[in-house]
């Protein structure tokens, strides 16, 4: 058995040349981090975390498409995780958001990588085997690009190491001390993979795992309902907390999910482009899952020939994997081998979505399937389980005892004819770097030296030489990772506040272009964006049926007030006269209520009244992405129309009184105000909403500080 000590020896050279690598990556690629998605990612976490540090959990975005949920950039962000408290703390400390998110980024990295390492020693009780695995995988290509590129794809790696290596003590624990604090480690995984990004990830990951385990091992399948069964007579109280913390974790989920399916949300983007016409249905088309798959691109010649190719989610794989995979091709098959080799395989198979008709099948029969787009995902779980396996059979060809002379004779023979097939190979390929065919070599002398007892290496030592060539062929790749100038891209320091004008469209930063989208979270957008539309049903009808000349000059206005109101049926919209109100050719405001429809004391109505700015008669007192309060002094009766998207889930105060809210002009808020001097305010939201604002991110930081609580004690 592996000594305490040992362990933290080995997770601390770990930890050190990981952190360097974090840092010094800036001198290599002379751009610190964040590629093109992930600086989405980055605006996204310092406009929600402003929010947070200004007391408003934000459920609505104010600034985009007129106005309208914030359900599905939120839930993308995983921000209930608790390493991201680093991100408001260093805000609050007047650290520049760039920064922070930086910082937050490194630690999530190596909160992955070190969970990875955990379930590495776990599985083998061997530290420098699990060193070399998780130093491989941490610089090979679609993995050390996390921090560049695909944020996601970390959220949903990350945790995965910690559930099984819990997972794994939970049916090894001897004891009962180590049993709950394997079940309250594994319970804690459990609620970071519930809630990260989508949880099917995750659910595709462990049913493969358990198919494998049903060809394989069911004797562990016995071994964990063993388990189970004492926990649930020995510690029943702290079982039940797991699973009614797991639940509660899952809310956010559960509630995204349901807003995709709402009727108000439209959400083309995760709808195939045949399909955006139709409803809200969550489906893609087959066409674009294919396209989120592999075949195209995941070529063994793209692994050792250009390292510019562009394609970062795959980049390219250490060279040295596949050599440990030909070498350990002499090694006897174990049956938890069987399963890794398995799992991974199945994953693959899954993967390559054009080619193999897992994916197809499983597309037709399974209803979640349907969700995903992105299945280079499923590639990066696919390397996790091929490094696991590898290590595996490294260590078992390390420990094989070669006394002959005649064996050594054919295990040096064995070790020449797979670098030489290397080599043979790489040949084949055009623009080989020189460095790959120096890590071919320097690996075959390496291991010559270790079977015939040149340098008399330990098994320590000799880990650490492979590792070292191992890490030259990566280490020459990085600097061709893309990355982003920083100086571009941080979050303006003054806090956004309300216009009462939206920007003209073409008036530069809120067209369809890439230097808009960076920006979309500082500057009121107009709405009218091309593509990946994520906006509320009303927003959309009228983006839909008519013209941005027709609608750019009205939507640029936030309040109009009219004298009277007219119906329009919902289900018979005259888009005639749409088109009338909203180039003012038309003096009321239509609104699908009955009960709103009215005219002032039945005179002829004037022409509505624009607000173009604070005045003494009308003027915004306080606004967050939440709410807007207004203090009004009207000279009679109007009805005020918001231009901010309308949703059920938006309410009205007269005084500090509830008042009816009506549907207006298609897409926006209205509500009848009497004469005089009046408060109004408009809020979106329920308890319900701040109490899973607020309470699942408390739940998770109270498991966090618990966990380290019960593991130190």
């Amino acid at each position: 058995m592996t000594s305490q000590r040992s362990f933290k020896f080995w997770l601390a050279a770990l930890l050190i040349p990981a952190f360097a690598w974090a840092f010094l990556h800036k001198v290599w690629v002379g751009r610190f981090f964040l590629g093109a998605d992930n600086t989405d990612f980055f605006y996204w976490f310092i406009y929600y975390f402003k929010n947070i540090l200004n007391g408003v959990f934000p459920l609505w975005n104010p600034f985009e498409n007129w106005g309208c949920l914030d359900y599905l950039d939120t839930q993308y962000l995983g921000v209930c995780n608790p390493l991201s408290i680093i991100i408001p703390v260093l805000l609050f400390l007047g650290v520049k958001a760039y920064w922070a998110y930086a910082a937050y980024l490194i630690a999530f990295w190596m909160m992955g990588f070190t969970g990875f390492f955990f379930l590495l020693n776990r599985i083998y009780n061997e530290p420098p085997i699990a060193w070399l695995g998780t130093g491989l995988l941490m610089f090979s290509g679609g993995l050390a690009d996390f921090i560049s590129w695909d944020f996601p794809g970390l959220y949903i790696f990350a945790p995965l190491g910690w559930f099984f290596g819990f997972l794994i003590g939970f049916v090894r624990s001897s004891d009962d001390p180590a049993l709950k604090k394997n079940l309250i480690g594994l319970g804690f995984s459990c609620m970071l993979l519930a809630h990260v990004y989508l949880p099917f990830y995750f659910l595709t990951f462990f049913g493969s795992f358990l198919v494998s385990v049903l060809f394989f091992s069911r004797k562990w399948l016995t071994q964990f309902f063993a388990a189970l069964t004492r926990a649930f007579k020995r510690m029943p109280l702290v079982l039940l907390f797991c699973v009614v913390s797991i639940l509660f974790s899952l809310w956010p989920t559960a509630d995204c999910y349901l807003k995709m399916k709402d009727h108000q949300n439209i959400s083309r983007i995760l709808r195939g482009e045949d399909e955006n016409k139709t409803g809200n249905a969550m489906a893609v088309s087959q066409q674009m899952i294919d396209i989120g798959g592999l075949p195209s691109r995941a070529t063994f010649s793209e692994f050792f020939s250009s390292y510019e190719t562009g394609e970062q989610y795959l980049s390219f794989v250490p060279l040295m994997l596949f050599i440990f995979v030909l070498i350990t091709l002499i090694n006897p098959s174990s049956g938890i081998q069987r399963v890794i080799f398995m799992t991974g395989f199945i994953l693959c198979l899954i993967t390559i979505t054009n080619v193999c008709p897992l994916q197809h099948f499983l597309y037709k029969h399974m209803y979640f399937f349907r969700i995903f787009r992105d299945y280079f995902f499923f590639w990066i779980l696919f390397w996790s389980c091929f490094v696991v396996y590898v290590m595996g059979e490294i260590d078992q060809f390390l420990k094989l005892e070669i006394t002959s002379n005649k064996r050594k004779v054919l295990y040096a023979a064995w070790i020449v004819l797979v670098h030489a097939c290397a080599v043979i190979y790489l040949m084949s390929l055009d623009d080989v770097p020189e460095v790959s065919y120096l890590t071919v070599m320097a690996s075959c002398l390496w291991f010559l030296a270790r079977l015939f007892k040149v340098l008399r290496l330990r098994t320590g030592l000799f880990i650490i030489g492979l590792l070292f060539i191992g890490l030259w062929q990566p280490f020459y790749a990085l600097p061709f990772i893309k990355g982003v100038n920083n100086s571009q891209l941080d979050y303006p320091p003054i806090e956004q506040g309300f216009s009462y004008l939206r920007p003209v469209f073409g008036s530069g930063y809120n067209e369809d272009n890439a230097q808009s989208h960076r920006m979309k979270y500082f500057k009121d957008a107009s709405g009218f964006v091309v593509n990946g539309f994520m906006g509320q049903e009303g927003a959309y009808l009228l983006r839909e049926n008519l013209s941005q000349a027709e609608l750019s000059d009205y939507v640029r206005h936030k309040f109009i007030l009219y004298d009277q109101t007219s119906l329009i049926q919902a289900g018979h919209i005259n888009w005639g006269t749409v088109r009338k109100t909203v180039t003012f050719e038309n003096l009321s405001a239509l609104i699908f209520d009955r009960s709103g429809v009215g005219l002032v004391n039945g005179l002829k109505p004037s022409s509505p009244t624009i607000i173009t700015g604070p005045n003494p008669d009308f003027k915004v007192v306080h606004f967050d992405v939440n709410s807007i309060d207004l203090s009004v002094n009207l000279d009679r009766q109007r009805f005020l129309v918001y231009n901010d998207s309308y949703h059920a889930d938006w309410h009205v105060l007269v005084d500090q009184k509830p008042a009816k809210l009506y549907q207006a002009n298609i897409a926006f808020k209205g509500v009848w105000i009497e004469k005089g001097r009046h408060l109004i305010r408009f809020y979106f939201g329920s308890w319900i909403d701040e109490l899973r604002g607020w309470g699942v991110p408390l739940l998770f930081l109270f498991w966090f500080f618990g966990v380290i609580a019960v593991f130190l004690s």
